[in-house]
């Protein structure tokens, strides 16, 4: 008598390895998809965390300096940040943070926006408003409502 050894799979028991597999990609993915969205929030909520620090750090200076007048300057970490009202304006705020990777400024009037390089960067951005006098300190809003 002659017996042989079976050797690899079968046909059924490859396809039900890859419909198994197949539902457990299904299930799982979603759970996967939105981690660019999630990056991209992170990243806006890490960026206005600087600017928030960059607004006291450089208003604190500035009032040190007897520089919170309508304009003014100061020099911190050798870098030139100009003020308005002891406040950064719209070029000393560029200046008084570093930005690196998928972000980027831009400029409209006196307000800046950080954009996180999505296509509709409207919905997912900072805005930098300038102090407009004595009484209105400078301030940043984030709308982080649409980073995908």
């Amino acid at each position: 008598m002659n017996l042989h050894k079976q050797q690899g799979f079968t046909l059924i028991e490859l396809v039900m390895v890859i419909v198994i597999l197949g539902i457990l990609a299904a299930t799982a993915l979603p759970k996967f998809a939105n981690l660019a969205v999630d990056a991209r929030a992170s990243t806006l909520q890490g960026a206005y965390g600087a600017i928030q620090s960059a607004l006291t750090i450089v208003h604190s200076q500035a009032l040190i300096e007897n520089q919170a007048g309508p304009t003014g300057a100061i020099e911190l970490e050798g870098k030139k940040i100009t003020l308005a009202f002891g406040y950064p304006d719209a070029e000393g705020i560029v200046n008084a943070i570093t930005l690196t990777g998928d972000i980027s400024w831009t400029t409209a009037g006196v307000n800046i926006g950080f954009a996180t390089g999505v296509a509709d960067s409207k919905t997912c951005q900072i805005t930098y408003s300038v102090a407009k006098d004595a009484s209105t300190p400078a301030s940043a809003a984030i709308d982080a409502s649409n980073c995908s």
